[in-house]
């Protein structure tokens, strides 16, 4: 029998999100699982005279070891990938997973990058939306989806053979030493008829100002070459901040949830710790996390998600303990009522201190401790960062 050590963590970074969960064989400690759910942040939405900003960097390096064996990428919004680009060599990934784009969604990711002026480098982001296998190297690229993704097998590569990562029909199972333990289920309610319609959004918007006679797409991509022409830069603007909402549809979130024999485990002996900047009067359970990124959500999403769990053989039965609030905590399209029929527990937030967009929502705030709900507050402030570790034997 062998006991596992989790640590899940909200990283403090701000306007952004960067989210870990490492499986550790706690009588050694070079047996470890890592996942990380997106990697990235806005700084100029973060008050980064603070002296208790954390380093990434050498979290990546020292906590992962430059090993991540589960990389998620919600989408491509700078504020989740940012240090993927930035740190770039500084660590290894086996499998990532992301969302099915087509190329006019490409063209118009690449636009809000170009208008943006972000501190990253841009051919380092075109080769990572545009070929992400060329970016992560050696790594299974898994699109969710698609049915293009070109994976031999469905056992994954792991960083330790302990552990063994299957993905089957579309998701992740986690076993250690062939022992059921853990499961990541990714989902994209985004179907071909509701497709996002930013594209269209652009297309008429050009086709009404008569800004040129060219197809749209390839205005984008001769302004992602510096070829902007007749195209103001404030137009550009403008169009894109009308169609930034449709750009969060695409997007993964991702359920983490143990097996149904290790959550009677965990609920039954509570070995549970819980650090963070709040303390906790009485025992809540931390075990299983619901990941959004920026999804906005509505009722039928929340019904597809209580039946994923329900029809999946080694989780029926786990309840949802923590969901991460889409959209740094917006509200509004971004959170829907029928999120509290998941009967969470702890509701957390990520968010820059100085941000532009009001973020977290007065009236969410309002409207989850109404529902006492345990809100949980990440800003780019160190002293914010939110640690759960839970232990199970094996």
């Amino acid at each position: 029998m062998c006991l596992i050590e989790v640590k899940r963590e909200f990283h403090p970074v701000g306007q952004g999100a960067f989210y870990s969960e490492t499986f550790t064989n706690v009588y050694d400690k070079e047996e470890t699982f890592r996942m990380v759910f997106d990697c990235g942040n806005d700084l100029k939405h973060n008050d980064n005279d603070n002296d208790n900003k954390v380093s990434v960097d050498d979290y990546v390096k020292k906590e992962l070891k430059g090993e991540i064996d589960l990389l998620f990428i919600s989408h491509f919004h700078k504020d989740h990938i940012r240090y993927l680009v930035k740190y770039k060599g500084h660590y290894k990934v086996k499998n990532v997973v992301i969302p099915t784009i087509n190329d006019h969604e490409i063209s118009l990711l690449l636009l809000g990058f170009k208008l943006e002026k972000s501190d990253i480098n841009y051919n380092s982001y075109i080769q990572l939306v545009t070929k992400p296998k060329r970016f992560f190297k050696d790594a299974n690229i898994i699109r969710i989806g698609s049915n293009e993704n070109n994976i031999p097998e469905n056992v994954l590569k792991t960083s330790n053979e302990s552990y063994k990562l299957t993905y089957e029909k579309e998701c992740f199972s986690l076993s250690y030493h062939d022992k059921p333990i853990w499961q990541y289920i990714p989902f994209n309610f985004i179907n071909s008829k509701k497709k996002v319609k930013a594209y269209e959004k652009f297309s008429d918007y050009f086709k009404k100002n008569g800004l040129t006679g060219k197809e749209p797409i390839e205005d984008v991509k001769d302004m992602c070459n510096n070829k902007i022409g007749s195209i103001s830069f404030k137009d550009l603007t403008s169009i894109y901040k009308k169609i930034s909402y449709d750009l969060n549809k695409l997007c993964i979130g991702v359920l983490s949830l143990p097996t149904k024999s290790v959550y009677n485990f965990l609920c039954r002996h509570h070995y549970c710790h819980h650090y963070c900047h709040h303390y906790c009067h009485h025992y809540q359970y931390f075990f299983s996390c619901l990941y959004t990124g920026d999804m906005p959500f509505e009722p039928e999403h929340i019904s597809k998600i209580k039946k994923i769990i329900s029809g999946n053989e080694f989780s029926k039965g786990v309840s949802i303990d923590t969901v991460q609030i889409p959209h740094h905590g917006s509200g509004g399209e971004y959170f829907d009522e029928s999120f509290f029929e998941l009967n969470f527990k702890n509701a957390v937030m990520c968010f820059g201190s100085k941000n532009k967009y009001d973020h977290p929502s007065k009236d969410l705030l309002i409207t989850l401790a109404l529902k006492e709900k345990n809100i949980k507050i990440i800003t780019e402030d160190n002293k914010t960062k939110l640690l759960y570790e839970f232990i199970f034997y094996v």
